[in-house]
């Protein structure tokens, strides 16, 4: 079965086969997932670039996406290693299901109590929140 979207949002990406995802397909992914089941909960920003000049996407989960917050997070930095690839699509598909989870969640009138763990640091409301990045 093919999956395309999937996400809730809208997504063309193709979440049914693991493979190394090019620079380009890596941030239309990111964002994808930033305008379409991550949208109110996550901000797009860039790492910087890298030794090659490519842009290192930085997509920031969080009820409060772009709040300094005193709460602890935490981030996945993934293909650190050109020839480590798979830690970009681990990335992806990371923040695809937090998303995910958190949009069924709200539709059913709140968050899911480990979610909410997850992106408010154990607080039950308004902040915290993991990265998640991926470049070469």
């Amino acid at each position: 079965e093919k999956e395309k979207g999937g996400g809730g949002g809208g997504e063309s990406t193709r979440w049914d086969e693991w493979r190394y995802r090019s620079n380009a397909e890596l941030g239309a992914a990111f964002r994808e997932l930033h305008a379409g089941s991550c949208a109110g909960i996550s901000k797009l920003s860039s790492l910087g670039s890298s030794r090659g000049g490519e842009d290192i996407p930085l997509l920031e989960i969080s009820t409060a996406p772009g709040a300094v917050q005193a709460k602890p997070s935490f981030a996945f930095i993934a293909n650190m290693h050109g020839d480590e690839p798979v830690g970009r699509e681990f990335v992806l598909r990371l923040a695809r299901l937090l998303c995910s989870a958190h949009k069924r969640a709200a539709a059913k009138g709140g968050l899911a109590r480990g979610l909410s763990r997850l992106l408010d640091g154990g607080s039950g409301g308004g902040g915290g929140g993991g990265g998640c990045g991926g470049g070469s």
